[in-house]
């Protein structure tokens, strides 16, 4: 008899990791409370679609992909912008719900078994491992459960504390986000495409607006939750800089949380794995994390395919290892960034906008001028109380160096336990 597998929630790795298990022959079971037709938000999202083509899963439509070129960045005045000047690294917005149609599709044509409108619950354990989980319809067993329900995820809500797995997310690992497509009005260009503001009208938020050919599409956040007030300075503020953004929402319009840290530092246990939003597999800055969990559900079939002792911690470890092979430097980098916006006010960040203190090389990686430090150094030296939290950015970057290097290739519980503590303090 094959080995079972019960993936929990619908999302891109789980898909992933569900067609490709199947197609090695595991019985596989996805599970998702959402009808067919409504599971997804309704936007678009940054991804990377060469990651389809590097694991030889099929690509979607170009219908389903739209050109991006890199963001552009406002101080949070919106007195000053930022260009991004990188050949496209990013190369696409792809529209999460034909995306994730497409990996459904996906999975079940390789043989795995689709149940729609099945709400999970807590995973169900014994002698420290993970042996099936609480559904809407009863108790289910399995030999892998593989997490994808999410930054709220009830299946890792409910783990025990033994297995080491985080349970919940700090607020400022949270952003709550308000995403509308409003009709555009004309067509003057008056304005970058694609443009983000940090510290939008006050708010510890990432707000963006993107101009496509029919709608001005607006991303309004807030770190640890939102309200209507947030939700229409926002929007009102960028309507005061766009000439073509209309008052008419052509779709969209709903409030969701993303998490917007580092990935978990331990994402496995014996007969479990996360992936995507419920390891937070995303980048820390932004939330968007469709390349990586497409690509960590590639890792976790690979890994979980080649299982020999009933997929105990210390092979699933080999899924973590690939992983952080893969993305551990720029999730710590980004985390440090994040937290560096997030330790100073309105003002600061903005004088470290307006005196070139914040660059394109920061933000965008571009190369910086001969004379950049100089002037870099002196707008450091003439902002009322940036230094301390430099010093701290400065402290992080040396922690980061060490946690890449002391990361623990081969499980081991208590170098695990050490280097899990030491990354949670980054």
């Amino acid at each position: 008899m094959s080995q079972k597998v019960i993936v929990a929630g619908a999302g891109h790795g789980g898909l992933v990791a569900a067609a490709m298990l199947s197609r090695e022959g595991f019985d596989v079971t996805v599970l998702e409370k959402q009808q067919r037709d409504e599971i997804g938000y309704d936007w678009n999202d940054c991804m990377n679609p060469a990651v389809f083509d590097k694991w030889q899963i099929p690509r979607p439509s170009d219908e389903e992909l739209l050109p991006f070129s890199g963001m552009n960045f406002l101080s949070p005045d919106c007195s000053r912008i930022v260009f991004d000047h990188r050949n496209n690294k990013v190369s696409s917005l792809g529209e999460r719900k034909a995306i994730l149609k497409h990996l459904l599709s996906f999975a079940e044509q390789n043989g795995a078994a689709l149940r729609f409108g099945v709400t999970v619950g807590q995973a169900q354990t014994e002698e420290n491992r993970v042996v099936g989980l609480q559904t809407s319809e009863g108790a289910m067993t399995c030999d892998l459960l593989i997490d994808a329900c999410g930054a709220d995820s009830p299946v890792r809500q409910s783990l025990p504390e033994s297995f080491g797995i985080l349970n919940q997310f700090a607020a400022d690992d949270t952003l709550y986000t308000y995403r509308a497509f409003y009709e555009r009005t004309n067509r003057n260009r008056s304005f970058p495409k694609f443009t983000c503001c940090f510290y939008h009208n006050g708010v510890k938020s990432l707000d963006w607006m993107i101009t496509e050919e029919d709608y001005v599409d607006v991303l309004i956040t807030s770190f640890g939750g939102i309200d209507e007030e947030i939700i229409q300075n926002g929007v009102n503020d960028f309507r005061r800089l766009h000439s073509g953004f209309g008052t008419k929402v052509v779709r969209g319009g709903q409030v969701s949380k993303i998490p917007v840290r580092r990935t978990l530092p331990v994402f496995v246990a014996d007969g479990y794995a996360a992936v995507g939003d419920s390891a937070a597999m995303v980048e820390p800055l932004s939330g968007s994390g469709i390349t990586r969990s497409v690509e960590a559900g590639v890792m976790l079939a690979q890994v979980a395919a080649k299982s020999q002792n009933h997929f105990t911690k210390e092979e699933l470890w080999a899924y973590e290892a690939l992983y952080f092979e893969r993305w551990l430097k720029g999730v710590l980098r980004d985390d440090a960034t994040r937290k560096l916006m997030l330790s100073m006010t309105f003002e600061q960040l903005n004088d470290m906008f307006l005196k070139k203190v914040i660059t394109a090389k920061e933000l965008c990686g571009d190369e910086a001028p001969p004379n950049d430090q100089r002037n870099k150094t002196l707008g450091i030296l003439t902002t009322p109380g940036v230094v301390p939290a430099l010093l701290q950015y400065t402290a992080r970057d040396r922690r980061a160096k060490s946690l890449i290097e002391k990361f623990p290739r081969e499980y081991d519980e208590k170098q695990v336990r050490r280097w899990a503590a030491a990354y949670e303090k980054f």
